[in-house]
């Protein structure tokens, strides 16, 4: 028969080894997060018709970016974007076109958790990353930021280029703040 010692002794070793799992269990809740999924990351134009020729190509809900965010004791976060290279490049030996010339505009957008999601109004494409939208959500659990950016392109005539298939890569990255 135990004695009342060793049934107590048990029962603390019980408890902490509860107490162990449930410390471990909420620290995994409370995992940083940082996660983008990229539809239509690399956009193609293509030259074949006059009427793409004399008015350019708008590629509308090209791309469609899905972001979750959750860093405890960040400020916020912010999504980057750039270019593979410096030209919108051309498939056939054609010259390339300027990255400067792609406009891309926000179609749609929507976030959870983040009362104050910015756009950089004056964002500009390039080979290296800059800053395209950024939040203050996502600092703490529960806090998970959840977004979706819906995007656009726009390539104007090309009566100063060559017809054919142009493309550009494009790359996200989803940094703290």
């Amino acid at each position: 028969m135990k004695t009342h010692k060793q049934i107590v002794c048990k029962y603390f070793q019980k408890l902490i080894i509860i107490g162990l799992l449930l410390i471990s269990f909420n620290s995994i809740g409370q995992a940083n997060l940082k996660e983008i999924r990229v539809q239509g990351g690399n956009v193609q134009f293509i030259y074949n018709t006059l009427s793409k020729y004399t008015s350019g190509i708008d590629l509308v809900g090209y791309t469609r970016l899905n972001l979750r965010f959750n860093v405890t004791g960040s400020s916020g976060w912010i999504l980057q974007l750039k270019s593979s290279n410096n030209d919108i490049v051309s498939d056939e030996g054609n010259p390339n076109i300027p990255i400067g010339s792609l406009q891309i505009e926000v179609a749609s957008s929507s976030f959870t958790n983040d009362l104050n999601t910015t756009f950089n109004p004056t964002f500009s494409l390039s080979d290296t990353y800059s800053t395209f939208v950024e939040g203050d959500g996502g600092t703490g659990n529960p806090d998970i930021v959840l977004g979706q950016i819906v995007l656009t392109y726009k390539l104007p005539s090309m009566m100063n280029w060559k017809e054919g298939n142009y493309s550009v890569n494009l790359e996200f990255l989803l940094i703290e703040k």
